[in-house]
């Protein structure tokens, strides 16, 4: 069965094209952690509460694509040896 990493070949623009995306990942992140910080228990309301949660899904997704990415990245380094 062929893994993840042989199944994809990731070129030089779209190498370029991920990092700036996951540049906006992290500047997203930097918010999230922002309004978490300011987030009082028990004096949040619903819509905070909701976006939280969604947020929270997209990057747990997020980080997991992102470890998928770097498993395809270095299997491709190795394929060059």
């Amino acid at each position: 069965m062929a893994t993840v990493a042989q199944q994809v070949k990731v070129g030089p623009e779209q190498s370029v094209k991920i990092r700036k995306d996951l540049d906006v990942v992290q500047g997203n992140m930097a918010v999230f952690a922002e309004m978490l910080g300011e987030m009082k228990p028990g004096q949040e309301n619903q819509q905070d509460l909701e976006l939280m949660e969604v947020s929270s899904a997209f990057i747990s997704f997020l980080f997991s694509l992102s470890v998928k990415m770097h498993e395809i990245g270095r299997a491709s380094c190795r394929e060059r040896v």
